[in-house]
């Protein structure tokens, strides 16, 4: 009887064990997961646009790409501070050969986009092609734009009028903007 009971604790205490071990594992993995999240929102922006030194200001919202502020409001809140300049961009999802992409504004003419070469490689695209088509998230519109040349990376770039119809906003918002003051 003695060894019978005995048995039936180790086997208890077992079960308790690989209990207790699943659900640390289970824990430490999502405490990974957790960590990469906040890691990859923190870099978010310095990953599409290079901070640097500066700061970032966005508004609240879903997600960093739905988010959009007022230059006005911005400099009008920072007018009173001196030795700042202010950096705005706006970058707004849009589709390409059925895949989502990211297109930022960039100092370059209405009539081009710049496509990244990753980009290119992702939908396959003919370096001598001279016109992509794009498709707003925001609005049902068709965007046919020429190619004026390629870039590193996995996104387009083309002037901020064009970003801004792309998105459906007037021109005077952006998606953030880079605060950055003297040393």
């Amino acid at each position: 009887m003695r060894i019978h009971v005995f048995n039936m604790i180790i086997r208890v205490k077992g079960h308790v064990f690989i209990y207790v071990f699943l659900i640390l594992t289970m824990l430490s993995w999502l405490s990974l997961v957790a960590i990469g999240l906040a890691h990859s929102f923190l870099n978010f922006y310095d990953e599409i646009i290079n901070v640097g030194n500066g700061v970032v200001i966005t508004s609240q919202g879903f997600s960093p790409l739905t988010v959009l502020i007022s230059k006005n409001d911005v400099e009008k809140r920072l007018s009173d501070i001196s030795n700042i300049s202010i950096e705005y961009h706006l970058i707004t999802p849009v589709i390409v050969n059925n895949k989502i992409f990211l297109i930022r504004d960039a100092n370059i003419s209405d009539e081009c986009v710049l496509i990244g070469d990753d980009v290119a490689r992702e939908i396959g695209l003919d370096r001598d092609k001279g016109f992509i088509v794009l498709s707003s998230v925001f609005r049902d519109e068709i965007f046919y734009m020429k190619i004026c040349g390629f870039i590193k990376g996995f996104w387009l770039e083309t002037s901020h009028r064009n970003v801004a119809k792309i998105r459906g906003v007037s021109e005077d918002y952006y998606s953030l903007a880079i605060i950055r003051g003297s040393d």
